[in-house]
């Protein structure tokens, strides 16, 4: 049953489920790693069963997965989590790459989270310029500040954290400095990015 749940003609997330079950319930990766490999399957399902295979003890699965950050036809969230299984240098290398060429802020966003592992100032410091980066709608960027508050900057946290101050000393006051910073955009908050 499990095994036709992880089939190509299942839903996207009832394949990633079934396959992922089929690892922790029996320890089978073969249903993983067809959906990692499957480049008809949507990108982030593919990235999620590779981030979840990174620890397989398959060496030769591992290696082949490693490849697929460095094809140039494999989609960049994909890249993105296969990245990290590729030594450090050449991860680095990868995670900025898509950084600084993707389009899609939640791709280079995906990215910078794998890097942070690796070289965390250059990831806040990546991170920083996304934030900054006025292509993207103001408050797509501050829900990415606010989803992913570990990769800022000290600067740019800093920052955020005296504009909002603390809601434990008035949740209405700190409802409304939400409100306003949410207004403004994150590039006239933040200024120009700190190094």
């Amino acid at each position: 049953m499990l095994d036709r749940l992880a089939a190509s003609g299942s839903r996207p997330s009832l394949r990633l489920r079934a396959a992922t079950v089929l690892l922790g319930v029996l320890g089978s990766a073969d249903a993983l790693a067809r959906l990692a490999l499957d480049e008809s399957a949507p990108e982030k399902q593919r990235a999620t069963a590779i981030d979840l295979l990174v620890h397989h003890d398959d060496e030769a699965l591992r290696t082949y997965l490693a490849s697929l950050a460095t094809t140039s036809i494999t989609p960049a969230r994909v890249q993105a989590a296969a990245a990290v299984l590729l030594p450090a240098v050449e991860a680095k290398t990868v995670l900025i790459a898509i950084t600084t060429r993707s389009t899609s802020p939640e791709v280079r966003v995906a990215a910078l989270v794998k890097l942070d592992s690796i070289d965390s100032p250059a990831a806040s410091r990546l991170f920083g310029t996304l934030l900054r980066d006025d292509r993207i709608w103001r408050l797509r960027r501050w829900l990415l500040a606010a989803g992913n508050s570990e990769i800022l900057t000290g600067a740019d946290a800093k920052t955020l954290a005296a504009r909002l101050g603390d809601p434990e000393y008035g949740i209405l006051r700190w409802v409304r400095n939400v409100v306003a910073l949410a207004i403004q955009r994150p590039e006239s908050v933040l200024g120009p990015p700190k190094v």
